[in-house]
């Protein structure tokens, strides 16, 4: 969601917030998310399934970044983060990629599938490689106890007027009758020609004609949109973590900061094993607390004393 311009919402105190950004620099892109909860302590949060939720999606992109190794199979990723949001009481997104980056391309063709199924899988014997740069996105979904509904981690569209992102797709080509259209299009493909933006960036038109062209745009496939997405089970709480790496052979280095869980954060009493640095962490099995235990970092080759 990307409110638009005159937007009045206001968050509820408790409410938990996914903050998703990105920016690039010559085209080089790097994308970041986090979850927080409304009237927490700076990077805090309150506790409930909110929390639960949270905590879960930052111990998920941690073992997602140990298993992004040079010359490790892709598909290694989805079975681990199966195993950490179980032991959350939470459930994956389906549907959620994370993707290679490259200049100027935010979706590369190299995909790693949250939730492989019958009609999304991921290439046979895909395997990272050194020197690539991905966005690593996980999303988890909790439902509080007792909830007449499970969350199934599934999402659907509720509105599509709700929608205020989109991309220009630059293999599609295809000319536009309205003026208005015409002229939204030549702004887009100035400003915005191969990343996301929002309806209330263009500048060359009011907001409602900026929807109208849009619109006749999205007929032909000249933009794709970024809908906002809803847990089909409603009494859930999705949380999120993101961010950009690039894979080395000796390491990792993190090219956005990494939420790391506060020792404040409460969750819930069964799932505790214990709390430390990074704060409390539920109760995995030892294969995760092995990877877990292991350095992301590249290590600096220390030049040799003549």
């Amino acid at each position: 969601m990307s409110p638009p311009e005159g937007d009045t919402t206001t968050l509820a105190e408790g409410s938990t917030v996914k903050c998703d950004v990105g920016c690039h620099i010559g085209g080089h892109i790097v994308q970041a998310a986090a979850t927080c909860q409304v009237g927490a302590k700076p990077a805090a949060l309150i506790g409930g399934i909110g929390a639960d939720a949270a905590a879960c999606a930052a111990c998920c992109y941690e073992v997602f970044l140990r298993l992004a190794r040079p010359g490790k199979p892709t598909a290694a990723v989805a079975p681990a983060l199966a195993a950490v949001a179980a032991a959350y009481g939470c459930v994956l997104v389906e549907g959620v990629l994370s993707h290679q980056v490259k200049r100027f391309l935010i979706d590369g063709d190299k995909v790693v599938l949250s939730v492989p199924g019958p009609d999304a899988q991921e290439p046979s014997g895909q395997e990272f490689a050194a020197g690539e740069a991905w966005c690593l996105d996980v999303l988890v979904s909790k439902a509080p106890a007792g909830s007449s509904e499970a969350a199934a981690g599934k999402t659907r569209v509720l509105d599509e007027r709700e929608t205020q992102v989109f991309k220009r797709d630059a293999a599609v080509e295809r000319g536009l009758k309205s003026p208005t259209a015409r002229k939204v299009l030549a702004e887009i493909e100035r400003r915005f020609p191969l990343t996301p933006f929002s309806l209330r960036s263009l500048a060359s038109v009011t907001p409602g004609e900026a929807r109208l062209a849009l619109t006749e745009m999205l007929k032909h496939n000249l933009v794709r949109p970024y809908p906002v997405l809803r847990e089909a089970c409603r009494s859930a709480v999705v949380a999120q973590c993101k961010g950009t790496v690039i894979l080395n052979t000796n390491g990792t280095d993190r090219l956005t900061a990494t939420p790391r869980m506060p020792t404040e954060v409460k969750l819930s009493a069964e799932l505790v094993e214990a709390s430390g640095e990074g704060g409390p962490r539920a109760k995995l099995d030892d294969n995760l607390k092995a990877l877990l235990a292991e350095s992301v970092s590249a290590k600096k080759r220390r030049n040799k004393k003549k």
